[in-house]
């Protein structure tokens, strides 16, 4: 089924449902997600951050935040470094 054909060719939709398909179909293709902006922590925040950790959290989460890893980056660094 060519949706697009309708509001392009000027085809006529054979019944309302293929008429209904063909608008949503068209709206599907025209709509924007609106971007979302990371948060970013300041360095003063950072600071009190990694102060406030535990000592057994406190190197892995410094090499972390250094090297600019995700979390699951890290978590899969973590597992891989256990097993």
């Amino acid at each position: 089924m060519q949706s697009s054909a309708f509001f392009a060719g000027g085809a006529q939709p054979n019944s309302p449902s293929q008429c209904f398909a063909a608008y949503i179909f068209q709206r599907f293709l025209n709509s924007k997600v609106p971007k979302k902006l990371p948060v970013v922590l300041s360095q003063d925040e950072i600071r009190r951050l990694m102060l406030a950790m535990p000592l057994g959290f406190l190197l892995p989460s410094q090499l972390a935040y250094g090297s600019e890893l995700r979390l699951m980056e890290v978590v899969r660094w973590w597992v891989q470094g256990i097993f």
